[in-house]
């Protein structure tokens, strides 16, 4: 495998993998998450169209999670035994080919299937991505360029609602067409550049187990707080995810451009606070400490969600969100990742299974939530957050001085 520093040496010796692969890489998850972009702000005005509710909105976007949520580890396994690229392409086609026929969808029932199907056969793209990420990395310098791949899906998805908005005066289904045929010359590209690991590459990859006995094993950790606030941090902003493009359309009458431009928000937000941040205060304040201050920044932004009563004020209450949620997950990703005990590829493998079951859970109490209150759709997640920051605000703080003590440790 090929660390980012050899990348001179490797050059000269001709060795498979270069930065240029990682930097296709890069530019395919970039593409990917853009296209998925144009989409996210557009969706509530198709349901709306097809004279369909919140639930059905949350089933539309449930749905798809739920096929991640079982199938990315199959995924990932299959491109352990075939290799990354062939699985990688057809995970793109079929994302493409799914948003071609929810273009032509004319219930809301075909709409949800197509969404479940083309879940099924997109779940193999992040999973994929992270192994060749794997592949084409040594250890030491695996995080850095996860961290890079991270940025990229960040700028994706902040450059795709921005279009979607754009897109939104040509009408819902242009839009999903457009989003569909990226996708596909995505995958053309993706089969033109990115060259395959070698086999011992793949060979040399931890194999995740699958999500639920994961998710036992991490149930009984000594650690597990922060796998479970990984859930519900999840669990949390996907509520907003799935439901604020609804929520504006029926409350300000939205046709996408004001979601399109509440979605960049969200971008702009998390790839700054992930790219200038994230890593500074970990060091200064600690984990654990960062952490909470997420909790209270999502908590005030959900409160802002709440209260509302002009789009000035939502897209600022999503800018606190997004923050929030910046700055806690990577914070948990690298605090999950400084304590595996069974390998890296296990370990993080169980936070993508925790992660998941929040997008499936997340969207569908958001529905319920809607449906019971609608002007006031984010209350469940606003007392997650406000629970979770009582609750876990000593253990968390115990982290701080457990990797406090380490580091004394080390240095005696």
């Amino acid at each position: 495998m090929l660390g980012i520093r050899n990348v001179r040496e490797s050059r000269k010796r001709g060795d498979p993998l270069q930065a240029r692969e990682l930097t296709a890489l890069y530019a395919v998850l970039f593409l990917t998450m853009a296209g998925f972009g144009i989409v996210f702000p557009l969706l509530p005005q198709f349901v709306l169209e097809l004279g369909a509710g919140s639930m059905h909105m949350a089933l539309l976007v449930s749905g798809y999670a739920m096929m991640q949520f079982l199938l990315a580890p199959v995924w990932g396994n299959v491109s352990d035994r075939i290799g990354r690229k062939p699985v990688l392409v057809l995970g793109l086609v079929g994302l493409g080919l799914s948003f071609f026929a929810l273009g032509l969808a004319r219930n809301i029932w075909t709409a949800i299937l197509v969404r479940i199907v083309g879940g099924v056969l997109a779940a193999a793209t992040m999973p994929t991505a992270q192994a060749y990420v794997g592949d084409a990395t040594t250890p030491e310098h695996r995080g850095r360029a996860m961290a890079h791949m991270g940025a990229a899906t960040n700028l994706g998805f902040m450059v795709g609602p921005m279009l979607g908005g754009t897109l939104a005066v040509l009408g819902v289904r242009t839009a999903f067409f457009a989003t569909g045929a990226v996708a596909l010359l995505t995958a053309l590209f993706t089969a033109a550049v990115l060259r395959e690991p070698p086999a011992e590459a793949r060979r040399q990859r931890d194999r995740r187990p699958p999500a639920l006995a994961a998710m036992v094993q991490a149930a009984a950790s000594p650690h597990a707080v922060l796998f479970w606030l990984a859930f519900v941090v999840t669990f949390c902003q996907s509520q907003m995810f799935s439901m604020l493009g609804l929520y504006l359309a029926e409350r300000f009458a939205d046709k996408g451009p004001l979601a399109g431009t509440a979605f960049t928000v969200l971008g702009v937000v998390g790839a700054t606070v992930q790219g200038l941040l994230v890593g500074t205060l970990g060091q200064r304040f600690g984990e654990g400490r960062v952490i909470l201050a997420g909790l209270a920044l999502g908590a005030l932004g959900f409160t802002g969600l709440t209260a509302a009563g002009r789009a000035a004020s939502i897209l600022g209450a999503v800018a606190g969100v997004a923050a929030g949620g910046s700055l806690i997950r990577p914070t948990i990703a690298s605090a999950v990742s400084r304590r595996a005990v069974h390998g890296q590829g296990l370990t993080m493998g169980i936070q993508s299974a925790f992660d998941s079951l929040g997008r499936v859970l997340g969207p569908l109490t958001a529905g319920a939530v809607y449906q019971a209150v609608p002007r006031y759709p984010f209350l469940a997640a606003l007392a997650c957050y406000l629970a979770v920051l009582v609750l876990a605000r000593r253990r968390l703080l115990a982290l701080d001085q457990e990797t406090a003590a380490v580091a004394q440790g080390i240095k005696a």
